[in-house]
């Protein structure tokens, strides 16, 4: 079992995923966002070779407006 943090949710898998299906499981798929893994940039070409490991930890920043 792999335990992560998504956001501020705690999830746990059976096994090991990439970053881009832990991603179109959370439903962001096709939407402008940045994603840090570990608090490290993660690049979207590097979402379907980046796997997650227990205890990693997934943040998601979505763009804003304003100024």
């Amino acid at each position: 079992m792999i335990t992560i943090r998504f956001r501020d949710e705690t999830m746990v898998l059976e096994q090991s995923h990439s970053l881009a299906e832990i991603l179109v499981m959370k439903n962001y798929h096709g939407q402008h966002f940045a994603v840090a893994l570990n608090r490290q940039f993660i690049p979207r070409s590097n979402h379907v070779t980046t796997f997650i490991q227990d205890g990693d930890v997934v943040d998601v920043i979505s763009p804003m407006q304003g100024g």
